[in-house]
């Protein structure tokens, strides 16, 4: 075998290598993560092939007058007398292996409206999502840091 054939071996190992870790770091984004003002923690998780969050703390799940805080902001009035805790937030999150991303929507409880996003990873402890309206560049990036552990209300990084 040529030194020739050995090179193109090596390169064709090495760039099937990248498509399988390629194809297996779409579920790194499974976990908790923090919200960027660290007022809650949305659980990542896979339902078929798609991904989706839900809020699984507040920093303050209670209203002023004891009760769970509700979805108050919610267009839907039917919608308006859920908890804020276990809501789905981040919906039909798909992976693009080409760019590496993930194209989804989530909804902000704060104001009630639902916002395309662009997610990705920038590490196994960061993760970068950016919400917007109509084209991307329109739009706002936060940055959620994963959290290894959620007991007796402390947070684990």
């Amino acid at each position: 075998m040529t030194n020739f054939n050995i090179t193109i071996i090596i390169l064709l190992s090495i760039i099937h290598s990248f498509e399988i870790k390629a194809q297996t770091n779409s579920d790194n984004i499974i976990g908790i993560w923090q919200t960027e003002d660290n007022r809650a923690a949305i659980q990542m998780y896979k339902k078929g092939n798609l991904y989706y969050g839900k809020i699984v703390w507040e920093k303050e799940p209670y209203n002023k007058n004891g009760k769970l805080t509700l979805d108050i902001n919610n267009p839907n009035p039917d919608l308006r007398s859920k908890p804020l805790h276990n809501l789905t937030i981040v919906k039909n999150l798909k992976f693009y292996k080409n760019s590496n991303q993930y194209k989804g929507t989530i909804y902000n409880v704060e104001s009630g409206n639902t916002f395309k996003i662009n997610a990705e990873l920038i590490n196994k402890k960061i993760l970068k999502i950016r919400g917007y309206i109509g084209i991307s560049l329109i739009g706002r990036t936060t940055v959620r840091k994963r959290i290894r552990q959620i007991k007796d209300n402390h947070i684990f990084y």
